[in-house]
């Protein structure tokens, strides 16, 4: 086949050195978060809906060299939507960034 494996694109996409990466259905709660880290990156996580064990949970992940803040106003959940969001502070102002699922 002429896909790219799944191990092959994984590694792919972490030596690219994103500022941020960005993922939903995590499905982690908070005893798991810290399994999911990345090294030299901040992580932040919305966790599953208690008693979900599929389509839910978000998290996070930014360059721990950007000055970075979660944001509880950039972060809700309601019954069909999450969102996970804070603020990059930059020379020329802040920019939000956010996952929603």
């Amino acid at each position: 086949s002429s896909g790219i494996n799944a191990e092959y694109g994984q590694s792919l996409l972490f030596e690219q050195q994103f500022d941020f990466y960005c993922f939903s259905e995590t499905n982690t709660d908070s005893r798991s978060q810290n399994g999911y880290q990345l090294p030299n990156y901040n992580s932040y996580f919305l966790p599953s809906l208690e008693g979900k064990s599929k389509g839910s949970g978000l998290a996070l992940y930014c360059k721990n060299t950007l000055k970075f803040k979660h944001a509880r106003d950039l972060t809700m959940r309601l019954e069909s939507f999450e969102c996970l969001g804070g603020k990059l502070s930059t020379d020329i102002g802040t920019i939000n960034v956010v996952v929603f699922y």
